[in-house]
Protein backbone atom coordinates (compact mmCIF):
# COMPACT_ATOMS: atom_id res chain seq x y z
CA UNK A 1 0.00 0.00 0.00
CA UNK A 2 1.90 2.99 -0.96
CA UNK A 3 0.33 6.38 0.61
CA UNK A 4 0.89 8.79 -2.57
CA UNK A 5 -2.03 8.27 -4.62
CA UNK A 6 -5.32 10.41 -4.58
CA UNK A 7 -6.09 13.89 -4.80
CA UNK A 8 -6.23 14.60 -1.17
CA UNK A 9 -2.02 12.82 -1.20
CA UNK A 10 -1.02 15.44 -4.34
CA UNK A 11 -2.09 18.23 -2.24
CA UNK A 12 -0.27 17.49 0.55
CA UNK A 13 2.70 16.67 -1.66
CA UNK A 14 2.17 20.14 -3.13
CA UNK A 15 1.96 21.92 0.10
CA UNK A 16 5.21 20.10 0.97
CA UNK A 17 8.02 22.30 2.49
CA UNK A 18 11.15 21.16 0.32
CA UNK A 19 13.15 18.68 2.08
CA UNK A 20 17.18 19.40 2.44
CA UNK A 21 19.37 16.17 2.46
CA UNK A 22 23.26 16.17 2.59
CA UNK A 23 25.24 14.67 0.42
CA UNK A 24 25.20 11.51 2.66
CA UNK A 25 21.69 11.08 2.11
CA UNK A 26 22.80 10.34 -1.71
CA UNK A 27 24.70 6.90 -0.17
CA UNK A 28 21.04 5.65 1.15
CA UNK A 29 19.48 2.52 -1.09
CA UNK A 30 15.70 3.46 -2.23
CA UNK A 31 15.43 0.78 -5.03
CA UNK A 32 16.27 -2.06 -7.22
CA UNK A 33 17.46 -2.21 -10.92
CA UNK A 34 16.11 -4.31 -13.63
CA UNK A 35 19.17 -6.63 -12.93
CA UNK A 36 18.10 -6.52 -9.06
CA UNK A 37 20.81 -4.38 -8.22
CA UNK A 38 20.62 -1.46 -5.33
CA UNK A 39 19.66 1.70 -6.84
CA UNK A 40 20.97 4.61 -4.05
CA UNK A 41 19.64 7.68 -3.98
CA UNK A 42 22.05 9.48 -5.88
CA UNK A 43 21.54 7.28 -9.07
CA UNK A 44 17.75 7.85 -8.49
CA UNK A 45 18.21 11.53 -8.83
CA UNK A 46 20.33 11.08 -11.61
CA UNK A 47 17.53 9.25 -13.75
CA UNK A 48 14.43 10.47 -12.53
CA UNK A 49 15.22 13.95 -11.32
CA UNK A 50 17.91 15.58 -12.95
CA UNK A 51 16.93 19.16 -12.08
CA UNK A 52 17.66 17.65 -8.18
CA UNK A 53 20.55 15.81 -9.58
CA UNK A 54 21.78 19.34 -10.29
CA UNK A 55 21.87 20.65 -7.02
CA UNK A 56 23.92 17.87 -5.62
CA UNK A 57 26.07 18.35 -8.40
CA UNK A 58 25.72 14.45 -9.72
CA UNK A 59 27.15 13.37 -13.17
CA UNK A 60 24.79 12.41 -15.83
CA UNK A 61 23.78 8.66 -15.55
CA UNK A 62 24.80 6.47 -18.28
CA UNK A 63 22.35 5.09 -20.62
CA UNK A 64 21.79 1.72 -19.64
CA UNK A 65 21.02 2.90 -16.35
CA UNK A 66 18.17 4.90 -17.38
CA UNK A 67 16.55 1.54 -18.77
CA UNK A 68 17.05 -0.44 -15.41
CA UNK A 69 15.89 1.80 -12.82
CA UNK A 70 12.54 0.84 -11.13
CA UNK A 71 10.27 2.68 -8.57
CA UNK A 72 9.53 1.38 -5.12
CA UNK A 73 6.03 1.33 -6.25
CA UNK A 74 7.13 -1.00 -9.08
CA UNK A 75 8.91 -3.51 -6.78
CA UNK A 76 7.17 -6.72 -5.16
CA UNK A 77 6.48 -7.83 -1.92
CA UNK A 78 9.92 -9.84 -1.41
CA UNK A 79 11.92 -7.10 -3.42
CA UNK A 80 10.63 -4.37 -1.20
CA UNK A 81 11.39 -6.25 1.99
CA UNK A 82 15.28 -6.83 0.43
CA UNK A 83 15.81 -2.83 -0.42
CA UNK A 84 14.05 -2.57 3.53
CA UNK A 85 17.05 -5.13 4.36
CA UNK A 86 19.77 -2.79 3.10
CA UNK A 87 18.66 0.16 4.12
CA UNK A 88 18.92 -1.62 7.56
CA UNK A 89 22.77 -3.10 6.98
CA UNK A 90 23.95 0.60 5.54
CA UNK A 91 22.93 2.39 8.91
CA UNK A 92 25.68 3.60 11.73
CA UNK A 93 27.45 0.13 13.08
CA UNK A 94 26.05 -0.56 16.22
CA UNK A 95 22.35 1.39 15.71
CA UNK A 96 19.70 0.13 17.43
CA UNK A 97 15.64 1.12 17.30
CA UNK A 98 13.37 1.36 20.64
CA UNK A 99 10.04 0.00 19.68
CA UNK A 100 7.09 0.59 22.10
CA UNK A 101 6.23 -2.76 23.44
CA UNK A 102 8.56 -4.59 22.08
CA UNK A 103 11.95 -2.87 23.37
CA UNK A 104 15.27 -2.30 21.73
CA UNK A 105 16.20 -3.81 18.60
CA UNK A 106 19.62 -3.97 16.78
CA UNK A 107 19.03 -3.85 12.97
CA UNK A 108 19.93 -7.71 12.85
CA UNK A 109 16.84 -8.03 15.27
CA UNK A 110 14.95 -6.31 12.97
CA UNK A 111 15.93 -7.96 10.05
CA UNK A 112 14.83 -11.16 11.64
CA UNK A 113 11.59 -10.11 12.40
CA UNK A 114 10.98 -8.94 8.40
CA UNK A 115 12.05 -12.82 7.69
CA UNK A 116 9.85 -14.15 9.93
CA UNK A 117 7.03 -12.50 8.77
CA UNK A 118 6.05 -10.63 12.09
CA UNK A 119 3.71 -8.01 13.01
CA UNK A 120 6.85 -5.75 13.67
CA UNK A 121 8.68 -6.89 10.53
CA UNK A 122 5.62 -5.47 8.46
CA UNK A 123 5.23 -2.23 10.31
CA UNK A 124 8.72 -1.95 9.39
CA UNK A 125 8.54 -2.80 5.96
CA UNK A 126 5.46 -0.47 5.37
CA UNK A 127 7.14 2.46 7.20
CA UNK A 128 9.82 2.15 4.32
CA UNK A 129 8.16 1.51 1.58
CA UNK A 130 5.44 4.70 2.45
CA UNK A 131 8.91 6.62 3.59
CA UNK A 132 10.81 6.02 0.34
CA UNK A 133 7.60 6.27 -1.88
CA UNK A 134 7.54 9.78 -0.41
CA UNK A 135 10.94 10.83 -0.98
CA UNK A 136 10.61 9.75 -4.51
CA UNK A 137 7.75 11.77 -5.27
CA UNK A 138 9.45 14.72 -3.28
CA UNK A 139 12.84 14.54 -5.68
CA UNK A 140 10.53 13.97 -8.71
CA UNK A 141 8.50 17.39 -7.84
CA UNK A 142 11.76 18.89 -7.16
CA UNK A 143 11.15 19.31 -3.57
CA UNK A 144 14.50 18.11 -2.62
CA UNK A 145 16.96 20.44 -1.65
CA UNK A 146 20.86 19.83 -1.39
CA UNK A 147 22.92 21.14 1.57
CA UNK A 148 25.25 22.71 -0.91
CA UNK A 149 22.61 24.97 -2.56
CA UNK A 150 23.84 28.23 -2.62
CA UNK A 151 20.29 29.62 -3.11
CA UNK A 152 19.21 28.47 0.41
CA UNK A 153 18.83 31.01 2.94
CA UNK A 154 20.83 31.01 5.89
CA UNK A 155 19.05 31.76 9.05
CA UNK A 156 21.62 33.63 11.20
CA UNK A 157 20.18 33.71 15.19
CA UNK A 158 19.71 37.09 16.77
CA UNK A 159 22.02 36.77 19.77
CA UNK A 160 22.15 38.78 22.71
CA UNK A 161 25.48 39.81 23.55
Amino acid sequence: MVLLEGTISRRLLDAAPPLTLSESALEQVVGLSSDDEPITLGQYLAVRAPEVAKRFRLSEPAPEQRQSMRAIEDLSDSEVKRVVKLRLHRGADGLKLAVLGQGVLSMEELEKEIDADTELGRRVVEAERSNLALLQRLAETGKLRSTLDTDSPIAVPSLPF
